[in-house]
Formats: structure tokens, C-alpha cells, sequence
């Protein structure tokens, strides 16, 4: 039976029981982290907790102590060696509507997943095939919804990774990372400013660029240079490093510069 960490304690996952008044299932009043575990080591776990604080501090959730050593002793609880972990924070409960209130005490629930690491690491060599969608246009008018517009981006298109792009036909990211192309010996990224995730994974794949003699470029680019571009990856912490081969069934580069990368950020693994 696997055990999960939920209000500071570690405990069986089917004892493990949320109020139905929580904020996190009534409002979608939280934020979350996932993060790989390598060798029952959490990988980048300072960036990953640098990211979270941050996401509570934005949210006004007062992020509780001893998250690090709920993870660490989770990892031993489950005898983990690889997988992956989730870190969930809700504001709390509360049955008194939307106001947020100093009083909250926030849920916090860590729990863990299995990974098919032969499914990884087949798309990381062989890449994966993807669809542009305007996601700026997902807001879904006279709905009162609990989740994000970007279940309903991925409905119907579970095999495909999906692009994003914003109302002027800029891409930002993927619904479940970021996104790259290299360019005429350049490797491009959008800017943090388009209201993109600041993915660990990418900050770490920025900073190999230089071990490449490559330079990493921050800059819009519209979908249009997806087509066109040498190379097109994605990057996140359960895929890492992946390629990109079709973009809405058309082909696109496929070079060296992905595997180089790949390789120089398993050797940082």
C-alpha cells in the first residue's frame, strides 16, 4: 500500500481523507509542484520549493513548514528509487465563500506515482507529434468552473502534446511544459513576460546552452517558425528533454542539438 504525506503526517493513501469543504476541490484554491525522483533523490528539489513558495506568496497561501522533510521521508516510506512526486497546497477549509481569510490553515498533501521509464525514454528518442491551439481563447464564457481551461484544451488529443499560443499567434508553452526551436545555430524560448511557466527544467537547459557553444535566446516567435525552425523540443521535469517530429502533421527539423542536450542533462541527473 502506498503511503502519502497529507497535514504533516505520513499515512496509508486509502486513510488519507480531505475535507469536502476544502478550498482546493470547492474553488481550485491552490498550487502544486511535480518533481522527478532519481535514484530515491529528489531532483532540483531546492528549485522546485523556490517555485512553490513562490506560487503561495502570488496566491496568498501561507506555504507551512517542514515540506522538505515531508518528502524526504515519503521517499523512505515508499521505498521509492524512481518516480515522480506531486506537492499539492490548498488554501484550506472553509465554508464561508470566497473571501480569503488570514485564518486558513492550508492542506497539504504530497504524494507519489509510478512512471513507465521505457515510455520516457522512447519518446525522448524517437519525439513526439504536436497540435497548435489558441488556449487564450479556452476561457470558458457562462461556465463556473473548479479546473483550468486546459483539460478541455487536451480532450481529444491525448496521443499529441498541445502548443499554446496567446490572441496575437505567439507561442508561450505546452499545457504541461515549455517550449524551444533552434534557429540558425540559436536556441529560442519564449520570455517568462508571456505569462509562462518558469519551468526548473528549462532554466536548467538555458544554462547547459553555453556547454554547446550555443546562444540561448529569449524572444517570441510566432507558430508559423515551429515549421520552419532546425529543431523543436519540449521540456519538463517527468519527460526532461524531448523532441518534437510533427506539428500539426507536418514535419519538422530534427537535428543534433536535442540529443546533445539530452545527454549534457542526464550527466547533471
Amino acid at each position: 500500500m502506498a503511503k502519502v504525506y497529507l497535514k504533516g503526517k505520513i499515512t496509508d493513501e486509502k486513510n488519507a481523507k480531505i475535507s469536502a469543504f476544502d478550498r482546493g476541490f470547492l474553488y481550485g484554491d491552490g498550487v502544486f509542484e511535480t518533481l522527478r525522483v532519481y535514484d530515491g533523490k529528489p531532483f532540483l528539489l531546492d528549485e522546485h520549493i523556490k517555485r512553490l513558495k513562490k506560487a503561495c506568496s502570488a496566491t496568498k497561501i501561507t506555504l507551512p513548514l517542514g515540506i522538505k522533510e515531508g518528502i524526504h521521508k515519503l521517499i523512505k516510506a515508499n521505498k521509492i528509487k524512481n518516480t515522480y512526486l506531486r506537492i499539492t497546497v490548498t488554501r484550506g477549509t472553509d465554508k464561508d465563500g470566497y473571501k480569503v481569510k488570514k485564518l486558513h490553515k492550508p492542506t497539504v498533501l504530497i504524494h507519489t506515482n509510478k512512471l513507465n521509464e521505457d515510455s520516457i525514454a522512447k519518446i525522448q528518442k524517437s519525439g513526439v507529434s504536436a497540435i497548435i491551439k489558441d488556449t487564450h481563447s479556452l476561457a470558458l464564457e457562462g461556465v463556473k468552473t473548479t479546473s483550468l481551461a486546459n483539460l478541455i484544451a487536451k480532450d481529444g488529443h491525448h496521443n499529441k502534446v498541445t502548443i499554446c499560443t496567446d490572441s496575437k499567434g505567439y507561442v508561450t508553452e505546452t499545457l504541461t511544459g515549455n517550449i524551444f526551436i533552434v534557429k540558425n545555430k540559436s536556441i529560442i524560448t519564449p520570455h517568462l513576460k508571456a505569462g509562462i511557466l518558469a519551468g526548473v527544467t528549462r532554466g536548467s537547459v538555458l544554462k547547459l546552452t553555453t556547454h554547446l557553444g550555443r546562444k540561448a535566446v529569449i524572444k517570441p516567435f510566432k507558430s508559423s517558425e515551429l515549421l520552419t525552425a532546425d529543431e523543436v523540443f519540449i521540456t519538463n521535469s517527468i519527460w526532461e528533454i524531448v523532441p518534437v517530429v510533427k506539428v500539426n502533421g507536418r514535419k519538422v527539423g530534427r537535428g543534433e542539438v536535442t540529443k546533445e542536450l539530452q545527454l549534457l542533462y542526464k550527466d547533471k541527473i
